[in-house]
């Protein structure tokens, strides 16, 4: 969400930044990547979200207020794209691909091939945990085995404020491109996915050349 006094985008270089009143623009991106772009900042505007690009391969990264920007992905010649993050900054969610055989923990994380992934897979970052799988998670800690068989998350675009609710786009069970929206329960409650039209299905941004 942005304030007013807040804005996210990139300089006509190609470079992200990152604009407050106070303190005018704030570089975001990697000073070393071909160029970057940044997708989202969080409430507090305390972090900022994004791709630094090198060789054409963009990396997920985040930037907090000294404007230094991380990596969020530790897979060389692998495809992330940061998308959205919640309101404190604490929960990041994009998308992750791989142009050629990547080594099995890579492997186990978007995809059931244990060498090969070429399709886009919805990811899931924190500070604790790393970049994960966003299907993994939601079948092994929150029990959505039913709500998600058959299904492809292929990418997640938005996160609510308190990082309970994700959207994004994947792949439906017969094989359409369809929307989706996942209510990750409290304690002890059921979760919720409410699938939307293929119609409606939700894009990632594509850098305008």
């Amino acid at each position: 969400m942005l304030t007013p006094t807040q804005s996210v985008s990139s300089d006509p270089a190609g470079m992200a930044f990152r604009w407050t009143e106070s303190g005018g623009i704030v570089l975001v991106g990697d000073p070393a990547a071909q160029w970057s772009i940044a997708y989202a900042i969080s409430a507090d505007g305390a972090t900022t979200v994004g791709a630094n690009y090198y060789n054409d391969l963009p990396q997920a990264f985040l930037s907090g207020v000294d404007g230094i920007s991380r990596s969020l992905s530790a897979f060389p010649g692998v495809a992330t794209q940061a998308l959205a993050v919640s309101g404190d900054g604490s929960i990041i969610v994009g998308y992750i691909r791989a142009f050629q055989l990547v080594p099995a923990p890579l492997a186990a994380l978007t995809s059931a091939d244990p060498m090969s992934v070429a399709d886009d897979e919805a990811f899931i970052w924190d500070a604790q945990h790393g970049m994960r799988s966003l299907k993994n998670v939601l079948l092994t800690e929150f029990g959505f085995n039913l709500n998600l068989a058959g299904w492809e998350l292929r990418s997640a675009t938005g996160i609510s404020r308190n990082g309970t609710v994700i959207v994004g786009n994947g792949i439906n069970p017969a094989g359409q491109q369809e929307a989706w929206v996942v209510t990750i329960p409290e304690p002890g409650a059921a979760g919720v996915l409410i699938l939307t039209s293929a119609m409606t299905a939700l894009r990632r941004p594509v850098r305008r050349k």
